[in-house]
């Protein structure tokens, strides 16, 4: 008959503390990409294409655009009204 202490437990070996905070961070990383995956579609993505149009003379509606580089901002800071 074997004793309580010739039982072989049946659990794993206890991780070591590196492993649990490298599995912590893994998963604080899984989950935070779809909200990092949002903020960029839905902020930076558009906010980008401002700075982008913002160079060139675009307008709405009409199928063409040139490169104007700084003049929208001169324009903006040495207008009178502005």
């Amino acid at each position: 008959m074997k004793s309580d202490r010739d039982i072989e437990p049946s659990a794993p070996p206890a991780k070591g503390l590196a492993a649990l905070d490298r599995d912590r961070r893994r998963a604080g990383i899984i989950l935070s990409l779809p909200a990092a995956i949002l903020i960029v579609l839905l902020v930076l993505g558009p906010a980008g294409l401002v700075i982008a149009f913002s160079f060139t003379d675009y307008r709405l509606g009409v199928p063409t655009m040139t490169f104007v580089a700084f003049d929208n901002y001169i324009d903006m800071f040495t207008d009178r009204d502005f």
